[in-house]
């Protein structure tokens, strides 16, 4: 609302009349004179002019100090047909003044503004909307003002640091901050809140390390001045003296992990959080590098099964088991991959011992074997393949023995025709003892098929006597043979299935035309049981 004011800046002659009786008049309005010129108080306004008119200016202040309403008159006279001769609204508190439009100061209706003003004197006279509205809007204004004083001191206090404007810092702390110990501590936070977010920001690349460096020299000078000691910021600095080297480091792991060489990767980042244990993403980057190592090897090991190459594929897998070892991926891969290789090789061996016989099953399973190590199921495969392989006699220790003559075994033999032969079986005999040379070997049913070579030693060809050689399966005589003089070597097979024990007999003869421990004639070579069936 805009109120005209003349050179004077008075409205001589305004006349306003009160709509009040006249001991209300009484009551409410004093005359008080408080100055050269004058002045009527009624209920917080004032009037300076002579009876029957105001000063408009005075009746423009108590305006304002009505219901809080605030006045944005202009010191000029308004400009014509700028204001409207509208009536107020009936019951209307929201602004007294507000619906009082003047078009000419000359033509104003004073009457209408005595009912405005009477209106504004009933709602001051209302205490109590007026006292707790004022409250609120105190209380709401002085906390605004506070946040705002802090956050510009916040602000600005960061700004000097910034510019490392040391002498205007020194000034805040004098001013603001000195004369309290509340103060002091709050101080040193700000500039360790200060000091973090720019270390926060070198690390992560927003600023170089000279900038951090310029920045924490602004901090330390003021620190100095006023003998300030702070730890955390003293934290702060022996780290950025070392962070050049962790960022060297970190970068050359994050190098390590673009070339997918995740083992040197990890141990880059472990020896970074062991150096500083808070450095940023580090402990990220390491799960990272771990998780990819862990999925790499277990590729690695996949294209190997894959191409049947087991071998490599368990020596992949037992590397990410030793290094990844509170982690059970890898074991359980390892047992899940023997486990095929087992059971591959069951199948394989038994389809070999029908078309390439027992060797082949063993290779299959021996095979196995040095992939799984011990396993019950390839042991047994190997005991019954291994019963086919034809078994030297000479490498089965007999279970008994004669006492006096001795059945001896060596590696070779000549026969009378000058052949070698390997592997013998020979006897000696003692002068004058009529004992037979013999040994039993425990076979215990394990073989079916007894082959073997006899002939005659060129030992000592000029004697003329026979040897004969018997061959017994459990007590029952299987094969006979009588070596004489004219004797030609001669190969033997005999079936001995189900035997438990054979026994070989050198018999004796008239010794007196022996010389003593002599050799007798007849030999055995390359006596052999196998297993055929």
């Amino acid at each position: 609302m805009q109120l005209y004011q003349g050179r004077g800046d008075r409205i001589m002659g305004l006349k306003m009349s009160f709509d009040f009786n006249k001991e209300n008049q009484e009551s409410e309005v004093k005359t008080n004179t408080t100055s050269s010129n004058g002045g009527l108080k009624m209920n917080g306004f004032s009037d300076s002019a002579p009876s029957g008119a105001y000063d408009n200016s005075s009746m423009k202040a108590s305006k304002l100090k009505m219901n809080n309403f605030s006045d944005t008159s202009s010191a000029n006279p308004p400009e014509e047909n700028s204001y409207s001769n509208s009536e107020p609204k009936e019951n209307s508190y929201s602004t007294p003044f507000e619906s009082t439009k003047f078009n000419n100061p000359k033509s104003y209706d004073y009457k209408s503004d005595d009912n405005i003003l009477s209106k504004g004197l009933r709602i001051l006279k209302s205490k109590k909307f007026i006292i707790p509205v004022s409250i609120c809007a105190v209380l709401i204004i002085a906390l605004c003002i506070g946040m705002s004083v802090r956050r510009n001191s916040d602000s600005y206090l960061y700004g000097l640091l910034d510019d490392g404007n040391v002498s205007k810092i020194s000034e805040l702390y004098v001013s603001n901050y000195s004369k309290n110990a509340n103060k002091q501590s709050d101080f040193i936070d700000k500039i360790d809140t200060y000091a973090e977010s720019n270390f926060n920001e070198y690390v992560n690349d927003s600023i170089s390390y000279d900038e951090l460096m310029r920045k924490y020299s602004t901090i330390q000078s003021v620190y100095d001045r006023f003998s300030i000691n702070d730890s955390e910021f003293e934290s702060n600095m022996k780290s950025a003296d070392s962070i050049k080297e962790l960022k060297t480091m970190y970068q050359k792991g994050i190098a390590y992990m673009e070339e997918k060489n995740y083992p040197d990767a990890i141990e880059v980042f472990e020896e970074i959080l062991k150096k500083s244990k808070n450095y940023p993403n580090v402990a990220d980057k390491m799960s990272e590098a771990k998780s990819a190592y862990k999925q790499q090897l277990m590729s690695q090991a996949d294209e190997k099964i894959n191409s049947k190459d087991y071998s490599g594929a368990l020596e992949i897998l037992e590397k990410g088991e030793n290094y990844f070892t509170d982690d059970s991926t890898f074991s359980s891969k390892i047992t899940e991959v023997k486990n095929n290789v087992k059971n591959t090789a069951l199948s394989e061996a038994e389809s070999a011992f029908s078309t390439e016989g027992y060797q082949k099953s063993i290779t299959i399973i021996e095979t196995a074997i040095s992939f799984c190590g011990e396993n019950e199921e390839l042991t047994n495969a190997l005991n019954k393949y291994k019963a086919y392989v034809p078994v030297n006699i000479v490498d089965i220790d007999p279970s008994e023995t004669s006492r006096n003559n001795k059945v001896e075994k060596g590696e070779t033999g000549v026969d009378n025709t000058n052949q070698t032969h390997k592997k013998n079986l020979y006897a000696f005999h003692r002068l004058y003892s009529q004992d037979d040379a013999y040994a039993v070997y425990p076979l215990m049913g394990k073989y079916d098929t007894l082959t073997f070579e006899a002939y005659r030693s060129n030992y000592d060809t000029s004697t003329d006597e026979s040897i004969t050689i018997k061959i017994f399966g459990d007590n029952t005589e299987l094969q006979s043979i009588v070596i004489d003089k004219g004797f030609n070597p001669n190969q033997y097979s005999i079936d001995i299935s189900g035997v438990q024990k054979l026994k070989i007999v050198f018999e004796s003869y008239d010794t007196n035309v022996f010389k003593q421990f002599d050799k007798l004639p007849g030999e055995l070579a390359n006596v052999i049981v196998s297993k055929t069936k």
